[in-house]
């Protein structure tokens, strides 16, 4: 397995774990958020070792799960069934989704090639792209780890740290 391949293993066992101290398990309120840390593993997961879902409808799908999760939060928080959260914490899902779905391509190329995938765009700012968007979500997901406590704390630690990773395998 070459570090590539590592990296991008290291990043998925970051988001499983995740999953699992995700406060969605004790919390109602965060089960939505639970579902998107769950179809994020998934779609991951598929990219790296299954590829059943083909990378551009996957991608898709999470970018409109993004859009989806931050309209429902937006109308759940209008209606006072979930809690007004901080930015890091109500933006966090829709963040994820989209990481996740910069990184798809360069997950399958991983599992193909050993190097970047790049569909449409040059190497480089592919790269450019994914580390970027990465690095935001690692210091979106500490400022959220900052700020809680606990098993939550632990999943956006967890979380970013698997981003951290994502950025750091298509470097």
């Amino acid at each position: 397995m070459s570090l590539h391949e590592t990296l991008h293993t290291a990043a998925v066992a970051a988001m499983a774990l995740a999953a699992v101290v995700h406060p969605g398990l004790r919390d109602r309120a965060c089960r939505p958020d639970l579902l998107a840390a769950i179809v994020m593993l998934v779609a991951m997961a598929d990219a790296l070792w299954l590829r059943i879902v083909p990378t551009v409808y996957a991608i898709a799908l999470l970018l409109v799960a993004a859009m989806a999760s931050a309209a429902i939060r937006a109308v759940l928080v209008g209606r006072g069934v979930v809690p007004r959260l901080g930015a890091c914490e109500s933006t966090h899902s829709p963040l994820g989704f989209v990481a996740t779905a910069v990184c798809l391509p360069s997950m399958q190329g991983a599992a193909l090639s050993g190097g970047a995938a790049h569909h449409g765009l040059g190497a480089g700012a592919f790269t450019a792209l994914v580390v970027l968007v990465c690095a935001g979500y690692a210091v979106a997901s500490s400022v959220a780890a900052w700020a809680s406590a606990g098993a939550e704390r632990a999943h956006y630690a967890l979380m970013g740290a698997g981003a951290a990773l994502m950025a750091l395998a298509v470097l």
